[in-house]
């Protein structure tokens, strides 16, 4: 079987690129070539749906890091004994300040064993970047604050605080859902989402003690799982669904006209093969709901996956493994799976459509599936979809 030589890593069509993810955010350092698009965006060539066998998602493996041994800030102990909850207002400023600075830390020296050492979840995915790169860009100074921290009696617990700061130098949101699972564990940043450019901060509902009072709603727990379908609608019809609690804006109806454009099944004018696109909303453990003085937000998880390939040959990963970085084994595959992390948070109003702000993504793991064997002749240098008729893939 011939294989299909793919040049050296890159992601997506840059027209997607552009929205779901923003430079410096996770920069992946085996990401080689950089390409840009000018003038309006053309439509990527279409080869049609997914034919039987290419797979619907490949399970990811994940190779987290082991966790640094060095002792952690006192605060991020700390425990309300006078009160009877878990936490006082007072001890979650103390924590948001010690994981702030932890995580310029070890985003500035790229030590991933610290990330792990007080990250979990979909926070430690996503900043670790375990598609075999580990640059994260440091946020800036705290500028301002909204902390929402429910009154828990007990563990599990978990509190949001959204900050005013900045990313390279622009204005940026970040949002820490910070969660501790029992009285021996430490509280970790468990999602970090975020969104370039500047927002008002939710406030909380104050109530006894200045503790959020408000209830959060039933509903939102579903919302990334809706969210996960409202994506993979435009990217396999063209078109939002029908009927949509998501209100326009840039990552809805601005991305979904973008992903119109490049289809489930195109053929990539960035690598020259072909990509299959998936979208799954993260499980009940990766949503995170909290009361504001004004309704709802939750923050949870979608996970993207591309499924590469080339129909009637196969893909290449060189030696030097600049193809498709470090965790992608030398060899030639059928397919291979590419998976990015986002982190949408959704603000709730009554009477009003789900606002969706944070969709950023992040590079996320990288996997070769169903080797072949070695062929005795130097693979193929592929050319560029838009000048060649490609081969269309056969159910």
């Amino acid at each position: 079987m011939p294989v299909r030589e793919s040049p050296p890593r890159v992601k997506r069509s840059t027209r997607l690129v552009a929205f779901f993810m923003m430079p410096g955010l996770a920069l992946c350092i085996c990401m080689c070539v950089a390409v840009t698009v000018t003038g309006p965006a053309a439509a990527a060539p279409y080869a049609g749906p997914r034919p039987a066998g290419v797979p619907l998602w490949v399970p990811q493996s994940i190779d987290h890091p082991t966790p640094a041994l060095d002792p952690l800030p006192v605060a991020l102990m700390a425990g309300d004994t006078r009160g009877g909850a878990v936490l006082s207002l007072h001890q979650a400023g103390a924590v948001v300040s010690a994981l702030w600075n932890l995580r310029a830390q070890a985003f500035e020296t790229d030590d991933r064993s610290l990330m792990a050492a007080f990250e979990a979840g979909p926070a430690l995915e996503s900043d670790e970047v375990t598609c075999g790169c580990n640059t994260r860009s440091v946020r800036g100074p705290i500028s301002s604050e909204s902390v929402l921290v429910p009154k828990r009696l007990r563990f599990p617990a978990a509190f949001l605080v959204e900050v005013k700061t900045t990313l390279m130098n622009q204005p940026y949101v970040q949002y820490l859902v910070i969660a501790r699972q029992s009285k021996a564990a430490p509280w970790e940043v468990v999602a970090d989402p975020g969104e370039s450019g500047s927002r008002s901060l939710d406030r909380s509902k104050l109530g006894h003690g200045g503790f959020d009072d408000a209830a959060p709603s039933a509903a939102a727990k579903q919302l990334p799982k809706e969210f996960a379908a409202y994506w993979h609608a435009w990217t396999e019809d063209d078109h939002a669904p029908s009927h949509s609690p998501f209100a326009p804006g840039k990552w809805t109806t601005r991305a979904g006209a973008t992903y119109a454009k490049d289809p489930s099944g195109s053929w990539s004018l960035q690598n020259g093969l072909m990509g299959y696109y998936s979208f799954e909303g993260g499980g009940e453990n990766e949503v995170w709901s909290f009361g504001t003085a004004a309704g709802t937000i939750t923050c949870g998880v979608v996970r993207w996956q591309t499924i590469w390939a080339y129909p009637g040959a196969g893909i290449h990963q060189d030696p030097s493994q600049n193809n498709w970085g470090t965790t992608i084994p030398p060899g030639n595959y059928q397919y291979e799976a590419e998976t990015q992390i986002m982190q949408p948070c959704f603000v709730q109003r009554p009477g009003a459509s789900v606002v969706v702000v944070s969709g950023l993504g992040d590079p996320d793991t990288e996997q070769a599936v169903n080797p072949l064997p070695t062929t005795p002749s130097a693979p193929v240098t592929p050319s560029s979809p838009s000048t060649t008729t490609p081969p269309i893939a056969q159910a």
